[in-house]
């Protein structure tokens, strides 16, 4: 509706004061932001028959977005960081606008500490199975004595 009231306007919808600019620009953000939060809203079903629709549009970038943010918020039942992560960063080398660049920057500086996280928490349950071996090992010892 906003767009096709920009339309109906002299220069296309460009005022010299900038309204219809910001305008169109919050509509987008707001979009984004809405659909994000929609993701986690959404029970598995509902997202599993939304990534079927997206999929059937695959050269489409808003349908790209969407399966990356279905795909990689820490809220979706379809979660998996293995195919967000490579989506995003392919979008993220597009030219997009500002809102849903933001949101896939910050979901992929998400991804990458998560994985981090986990790489270091799978390193410190190496090093604690490796203290209760020792520990196992002494208790042997001292009862063998």
């Amino acid at each position: 509706m906003l767009v096709s009231a920009c339309a109906s306007m002299p220069n296309g919808g460009h005022r010299a004061d900038g309204i219809t600019e910001a305008l169109f620009r919050d509509n987008v953000d707001r979009y984004w932001l809405a659909y994000a939060d929609n993701v986690g809203r959404q029970g598995a079903e509902a997202q599993k028959r939304e990534l079927a629709e997206l999929q059937t549009h695959k050269g489409d970038i808003r349908s790209s977005i969407k399966i990356a943010l279905i795909y990689g918020m820490p809220n979706s039942a379809l979660r998996d960081p293995a195919k967000a992560a490579p989506m995003i960063n392919e979008l993220l080398g597009r030219n997009l606008h500002i809102a849903p660049r933001t949101l896939l920057s910050l979901l992929r500086d998400h991804l990458a500490e998560r994985e981090r996280l986990l790489t270091r928490a799978d390193g410190l349950q190496q090093k604690l199975n490796e203290l209760r071996e020792i520990d196992n090992t002494m208790i042997k010892r001292d009862r063998s004595k």
